[in-house]
């Protein structure tokens, strides 16, 4: 039922603000490791707009996207609730 009310993607979706992304690759280390989070159903990450979309039905805490992306050497610079 959620899914055809929310899709795929999930009911609640964070916009994470990361420096330090700089080509392909980058999107796709953020992408993979933020994917293992608990709740997280799907992440796209942008280095040209320095960010990353997280999808997902429960999501973790603020602090534990950011301690993730921290421990992959970039830098969280902001987040935004967005549903």
């Amino acid at each position: 039922m959620l899914e055809k009310l929310f899709g795929k993607k999930g009911k609640h979706e964070i916009k994470v603000i990361i420096k330090g992304m700089h080509c392909g690759h980058c999107e796709v280390h953020v992408q993979d490791n933020l994917r293992k989070l608990p709740g997280v159903k799907s992440v796209k990450a942008s280095y040209k707009h320095c960010e990353a979309h997280i999808h997902g039905d429960e999501l973790p805490s603020d602090e534990v996207i950011f301690d993730a992306i921290v421990g992959m050497g970039y830098k969280p610079k902001g987040i935004e609730h967005i549903r």
